[in-house]
């Protein structure tokens, strides 16, 4: 064992002989508890740590150091001993179905099963905790656990009043999403990696190398959004700062709306979402809240995802009457069934067919979308997406609906470039006959 585990270990068995509250109430108790987190070899050694760290915040619970808060704390650390070396839980605490091995998929599960319960930012040594879970998960990397943890770890860290825990525990992750892009080729998981190592460069100054690399695979023939994305990383702290994620934000904005790509569309909304979570006082610049708003608002055209819309109309409630003007989609140039958000339809919660009470809106703005696409791609693909959901909007558009002649207007417009890109068909051919 190393000296501060050694430490940790005769401090609480001093206390179990003498049952002295001070042993465990000292401060040195926790400052020996993070020595010992730091003093981790990422083997099956580190839980004989973990389970001192329980023991010493069990203990504090029984003295009610902290009520229930030490409950949960001790908690986090012996399901981690259950994980990596279930032997070493005490008797009374060994559940009949202890999780075994060291899968990606069982220390991601434990990360959010513990951020569920505990603020790592409440104790060093609790961060350090989470950050040896995600390690041990990003390991060998897997799909769906590396994915969930990009998703849990910034959401966890905005929450957090001390986020410092979350800077080396999004890197790893970012790391994790690079292998698998190695191994796969899939681009969305470089994607991933670029947003996640720009949350820990912002995060902790003196990280944005890790970002720097990243961008050279995943963007290596772009210097514009390379330096944007680097200069917002390395600026410290401040007005400079939030001015280059506001340029950052422009930048990938335009992209997206040039593309009309959804990939570049998540780009944008994380680029603002960043700028929103990092801004350097709470008087945000409205025409970034205005164009977040509307690129969530696509992002619900684009994927149907309601939370999306939801946020879109908390923003616009925050805007106030005064911006709502200048709030309605400012970015798509086609039409708004309705002219606005609208409300939620109680009817049909969860269902992702309307924008607001309209089940013909979502439909008729994404067939604009894959039309405005199409212009750009020229891809067969994204015609046959709008041509297929104006049939949609058309099926729920009743005669005496006011969108259905210019649905009708639409869809014609989309068969035309349909006929007018398909190959001739051979009238001669028995394949054409059965068509026809």
């Amino acid at each position: 064992m190393t000296d501060p585990v050694r430490a940790l270990e005769t401090r609480i068995a001093e206390f179990e002989r003498v049952a002295d509250p001070e042993l465990i109430l000292d401060p040195a108790a926790l400052a020996e508890a993070e020595q010992a987190m730091l003093a981790g070899t990422d083997d099956l050694s580190d839980a004989a740590t973990w389970r001192l760290i329980g023991k010493l915040h069990l203990a504090r619970y029984r003295l009610s150091a902290g009520g229930g808060r030490e409950a949960a704390v001790a908690g986090a650390f012996f399901a981690a001993v259950a994980v990596a070396d279930p032997a070493r839980l005490p008797d009374r605490l060994r559940g009949a179905r202890v999780p075994a091995g060291d899968p990606a998929e069982t220390w991601a599960g434990l990360v959010e099963e513990v951020l569920g319960h505990v603020d790592p930012g409440e104790y060093r040594h609790l961060g350090l905790l989470v950050q040896a879970l995600v390690r041990r998960a990003m390991s060998r990397p897997a799909p769906g656990p590396a994915e969930r943890l990009a998703r849990l770890l910034p959401q966890e860290a905005m929450r957090s009043p001390d986020p410092a825990w979350a800077a080396d525990a999004l890197a790893q992750v970012g790391v994790g999403l690079v292998r698998l892009f190695g191994l796969t080729g899939e681009r969305a998981y470089v994607d991933d990696a670029v947003h996640v190592l720009l949350r820990a460069a912002l995060a902790a100054p003196g990280r944005a190398g890790e970002l720097a690399t990243v961008l050279d695979s995943a963007h290596p023939d772009d210097p514009e959004l390379t330096a944007a994305y680097r200069t917002a990383a390395e600026r410290e702290p401040g007005p400079d700062r939030s001015r280059a994620l506001l340029a950052l934000a422009d930048l990938t904005r335009s992209r997206a709306n040039a593309s009309v790509a959804d990939a570049d569309l998540l780009a944008f909304i994380r680029a603002g979402q960043c700028a929103l979570d990092f801004w350097h006082d709470r008087r945000t610049d409205p025409a970034l809240l205005a164009a977040y708003a509307a690129g969530l608002v696509e992002w619900y055209v684009a994927t149907g995802d309601r939370r999306s819309l939801e946020a879109a109309r908390e923003i616009q409630d925050a805007l106030g009457p005064a911006a709502g003007k200048d709030f309605a989609l400012p970015d798509l140039p086609y039409r708004v069934p309705g002219g606005s958000l609208g409300a939620p339809d109680a009817s049909n919660r969860g269902d992702d067919s309307g924008l607001g009470a309209d089940p013909v809106a979502r439909r008729t703005l994404l067939a604009g979308r894959r039309l405005r696409r199409f212009e750009v791609t020229g891809a067969a693909a994204d015609l046959e997406v709008a041509v297929e959901v104006l049939r949609e909007a058309l099926s729920h558009a009743p005669d005496a609906h006011p969108d259905r002649p210019v649905l009708l207007v639409d869809l014609a417009t989309a068969l035309l470039h349909r006929a007018a890109t398909r190959p001739p068909v051979d009238s001669t051919s028995p394949s054409s006959a059965m068509a026809s």
